[in-house]
């Protein structure tokens, strides 16, 4: 196994809310309805725009995927209709340490012409977790990638898991928004193991209670390698020794929520071949702009694009 991923996972649904709908961004907002309720209303009133995966540490492992690399995936889906579709996805990932547990993590986004509405439904993802039996899987693994969870339990197994990894073995991380509101203190154990931490501008204030230059300075001096801070237009890669800003590509925009996990992906697809950070930053910055073109995954690369970009 190249690299193993560990994170959410979710069914999500996209929809488009017309504007001559009955119903308003806010009416969905406030609807404390359970989420079949919410998407039995949407389905009567909005077209689908996308159905499958979700989450953002999925993403970037299906990503890796359809770019050709032999992935393995530790996370949690339902016992219910949601996860059949949602693994489908998977099928080229090794999804031993997928289990099934509850209801399925259920992710819905509502576009209208200003803005989208994200409602999320954590469910069997609060119970991340792993046992001894899985410990040779996870060790088979030349990298392994933390990606975003809900805080609580999840968080503290991946501190538990970080007890149990080869020392040879790469971790990437990104705590995402959740967890990086925990700060740095309580995330300490998992940055000063990372090879490469990933975060948006938002997540570093979060996480570091600093600005740019010095949120990365200060996961530097926890211990990080390299980080990675995506902002609005551009990249800031930091390591002890380099500090350089390289903007995104232009592209027609339909759909940017998962931006952040397809750069993810198109960072380490590059990195683990041996390319430098300029090189990888180039190649996170090419697939998230090709994701962004459609809605959900349908515009994920596959490997013929990969040996196109890369020297």
């Amino acid at each position: 196994m190249d690299l193993l991923g560990a994170g959410s996972v979710y069914y999500e649904i996209m929809y488009d809310l017309p504007k001559n709908s009955d119903i308003s961004l806010e009416e969905i907002r406030m609807d404390s309805s359970k989420p079949d309720q919410i998407l039995e209303k949407l389905q009567n009133a909005c077209p689908l725009l996308y159905h499958g995966i979700g989450g953002s540490s999925a993403n970037t492992i299906y990503a890796l995927s359809r770019l050709g690399y032999r992935v393995g995936y530790l996370g949690v889906v339902g016992n219910d209709k949601y996860s059949k579709e949602t693994l489908s996805f998977f099928k080229d990932v090794d999804s031993r340490l997928v289990r099934r547990y509850g209801e399925s993590g259920i992710s819905i986004r509502v576009f209208d012409e200003k803005e989208t509405l994200h409602l999320k439904f954590p469910n069997s993802n609060n119970y991340l977790s792993f046992i001894e039996d899985d410990l040779s899987i996870i060790n088979s693994s030349n990298y392994i990638y933390l990606g975003p969870i809900e805080a609580g339990n999840p968080v503290n197994s991946y501190k538990q898991l970080l007890n149990f990894i080869d020392d040879s073995i790469y971790i990437f991380y990104a705590p995402g928004i959740e967890c990086a509101s925990l700060g740095l203190q309580k995330l300490g154990d998992l940055i000063s193991k990372a090879r490469i931490v990933f975060v948006t501008k938002t997540e570093l204030e979060l996480l570091t209670s600093s600005d740019l230059s010095d949120g990365c300075k200060a996961m530097i001096d926890e211990g990080a390698r390299v980080v990675v801070c995506i902002n609005d237009s551009d990249a800031t890669i930091v390591s002890k020794h380099s500090n350089y800003t390289l903007p995104f590509k232009k592209t027609v925009l339909k759909d940017n929520t998962d931006f952040l996990d397809a750069y993810i992906a198109g960072f380490l697809s590059a990195y683990v071949e041996g390319s430098d950070l300029n090189i990888c930053a180039n190649a996170g910055a090419t697939v998230a702009a090709l994701t962004s073109t459609s809605y959900g995954r349908k515009s994920y690369p596959d490997s013929k694009f990969l040996k196109n970009i890369l020297p």
